[in-house]
């Protein structure tokens, strides 16, 4: 406990900047008692800090559903990479799709393609309806990097986004589920 304390301390001042990516890379080792200190780091850091946070907690998956709030903040932030970095966090925890889908569906339509493929990543881990719909309401504009694919009969679902496929099998849909 008194060394989670150190390194969160350490974290939260990040004067020194190795140390404190070393701080967050052990804090993402000790896992889930970690995840509240972690997600405090990600209110006042660097940006390359905050992108070591974000990854430390998105290696964490379901163990991080506790950061999902600050997570959805920083998917918004003003840096590109920070904004990235939370979006595919929060497709590796893949949880709450209720909460993460309307904040990440916008994500679809954002100038920079990394965003774009990391929100079209993290909607193809969260599946279901709300997904998909958010899928269909971005092919609903003219693009030239999302067109929708029809489901498949054996359930299979994706859209193609940038060239790449990205399948909403975890959790089915309406669409799929029909078949």
């Amino acid at each position: 406990m008194v060394c989670r304390g150190g390194l969160a301390h350490i974290l939260g001042k990040p004067r020194r900047r190795f140390v404190s990516h070393y701080a967050a890379t052990a804090l993402g080792h000790i896992g889930p008692p970690a995840v509240p200190a972690l997600a405090a780091g990600l209110t006042h850091a660097h940006p390359q800090l905050k992108m070591e946070i974000l990854g430390q907690l998105g290696l964490l998956e379901t163990n991080a559903v506790a950061a999902i709030p600050k997570l959805i903040e920083c998917s918004g932030d003003q840096d590109s990479r920070v904004r990235s970095g939370a979006v595919m966090a929060l497709g590796e925890i893949g949880e709450q799709p209720e909460r993460v889908v309307p904040m990440i569906a916008p994500r679809l339509r954002d100038p920079n393609w990394i965003i774009r493929r990391c929100a079209a990543y993290t909607l193809g881990n969260l599946g279901g309806q709300a997904a998909f719909d958010a899928f269909q309401d971005a092919t609903r504009q003219p693009s030239v990097w999302l067109s929708a694919q029809p489901c498949r009969p054996a359930g299979v679902c994706y859209f193609e986004f940038d060239g790449h496929r990205c399948g909403l099998g975890q959790r089915p849909h309406a669409s799929c589920q029909a078949r």
